[in-house]
């Protein structure tokens, strides 16, 4: 089997969009210009992210941090998983029948305006009983006012940004987000040094609305370019996605946000809690940072796992493999040695038990990264129903770990995310064998065995504080094994 090979004026090619036809095209194009995207939106934020932390301090950035939290937690059922299932029936029917994609373009809009508009007033109206009996932080009720309004204009932005990449325009939000990644990052730095975290969250309400106004005008264009008329008057015929796709996404969710809110304020309600969640935060930063790779691929390969009936097994192993071994060459570096990054922190967050937990958390970007290929054939097959069920256990999990471990503060509560996606997903196992959602030799195989082998041993020598030298001669072995991987055991063929 010969092994993929792609000479670079084909690359510069295919990420220009000469060739949309081909799988390889469409793979290199969408990822491409999804990778754009996502280092403009991510990267200049995080960049703000760490300068706010500064600023802000421990204490401060903790209660940014719950803040945040809390959005989320409304944001789960604002939602209703709206934007994956725009992203899968636009994949699936722009071409073919844009009539149904303009009444589910019409019926995902109304029911993110309704369920936004909702749970804006909710958390606007709760905002004083929350922050004072929940949070423990009662003068936290203004700055959780002024966030209600990202339930409203976060929960459309999801829905278009869906749409967009339905319609494979990656290229489009790429755009959007190098624009929207320089506005958010200044909003956000100016918001903090000249009015604190009051700052921070009007910043991020208007950075919200800038967000709004530009997906909407890329899409009035897109619907423009395939003449999609976006039908609002019959979109209830197609109710039927609700319940196939939207629901359990919603509910799947529903077993995150709101359960990571909780098991934060387990944190809060310990000693110097507050103070333990603002590390605990600016390590989960680069969890988030590198969750945005797997993000990136995932944004390009679920429209065209999902417009692709046949099951290709190039892209069936690429939608398991690339996330994860990207995440992987990122993180065994950083598991190595987080003080590199700790050092971009200050005094303030620089301690042993810091840097335990960054090494942790970037441990369960690995775990996250490798299920991300997973969920994506959870929704091609109309299996959600059952993510449901995973993200239930994996809330037990979590929760029951955090009331464990609670005194260890950030330390525990890393250790709490571990715990729950290890036992989760080697639980699920049985389960994604028997519905073959992906090939048995991505979940039982040697290779993938020896993968988290090197992670195990990467991560227990960091908390072991083993020598600088064993760390970088154990890091340069692993690297030597992932290659031999690819070299001999994993390639696909001709990739066309």
């Amino acid at each position: 089997m010969s092994k993929l090979k792609i000479p670079f004026k084909s690359l510069i090619r295919n990420a220009a969009g000469d060739d949309r036809e081909s799988l390889k095209g469409k793979l290199i194009y969408g990822i491409f210009w999804n990778l754009i995207s996502a280092l403009a939106s991510q990267g200049f934020p995080m960049i703000a992210a760490i300068i706010a932390a500064r600023l802000l301090g421990k204490f401060g950035y903790g209660q940014l941090g719950m803040i945040n939290s809390t959005v989320i937690l409304f944001s789960t059922f604002a939602g209703l998983g709206l934007g994956i299932t725009a992203t899968k029936y636009i994949a699936q029917l722009h071409q073919t029948d844009p009539e149904r994609t303009g009444r589910i373009m019409g019926l995902t809009n109304l029911f993110g305006l309704a369920s936004g508009v909702v749970m804006c007033i909710i958390l606007f109206v709760m905002a004083p009983w929350l922050a004072a009996n929940t949070l423990a932080a009662p003068d936290l009720a203004p700055a959780l006012r002024i966030a209600s309004l990202l339930l409203i204009f976060n929960t459309l932005v999801g829905i278009q940004s869906g749409s967009i990449a339905g319609f494979g325009a990656f290229k489009d939000l790429a755009r959007i987000a190098i624009f929207q990644g320089i506005i958010s990052a200044s909003l956000t730095i100016t918001g903090v040094y000249f009015f604190g975290l009051t700052g921070a969250v009007t910043a991020m309400v208007i950075n919200s609305i800038i967000n709004f106004i530009l997906y909407k005008r890329t899409i009035n264009n897109l619907v423009k370019r395939f003449k999609i008329s976006i039908n609002y008057m019959k979109s209830w015929r197609e109710r039927d996605v609700i319940w196939k796709l939207s629901l359990p996404s919603m509910l799947s969710s529903v077993m995150v946000g709101p359960v990571v809110w909780i098991a934060n304020v387990i944190i809060i309600n310990t000693p110097g809690g507050y103070g333990q969640l603002g590390l605990f935060n600016a390590a989960d930063q680069w969890r988030t940072a590198l969750a945005f790779l797997p993000g990136v691929i995932g944004t390009v390969l679920l429209p065209m796992l999902a417009a692709n009936n046949e099951e290709n097994e190039n892209i069936e192993k690429l939608n398991v493999l690339i996330s994860w071994i990207v995440v992987i060459i990122i993180a065994l570096p950083l598991i190595s040695f987080p003080e590199i990054i700790s050092v971009l922190y200050g005094n303030n967050y620089y301690s042993t038990g810091f840097i335990e937990v960054l090494a942790l958390m970037i441990f369960v970007s690995c775990i996250t990264s490798y299920r991300e290929g997973i969920s994506r054939k959870l929704v091609v097959k109309n299996l959600m129903w059952w993510g449901v069920l995973d993200n239930v256990l994996w809330a037990f999990f979590l929760i029951g770990s955090v009331m464990l471990l609670k005194n260890l503060g950030a330390l525990g509560l890393s250790l709490s995310y571990i715990i729950a996606y290890a036992l989760n997903t080697l639980l699920f196992v049985p389960f994604y064998l028997w519905k073959e959602v992906v090939p048995r030799d991505m979940i039982i195989s040697k290779e993938i065995f020896l993968l988290w082998a090197i992670l195990v041993v990467q991560t227990i020598l960091t908390l072991l504080n083993i020598s600088n030298l064993i760390k970088f001669i154990s890091l340069t072995v692993s690297f030597i094994v992932i290659i031999l991987i690819f070299q001999y055991k994993w390639n696909f063929g001709n990739f066309n």
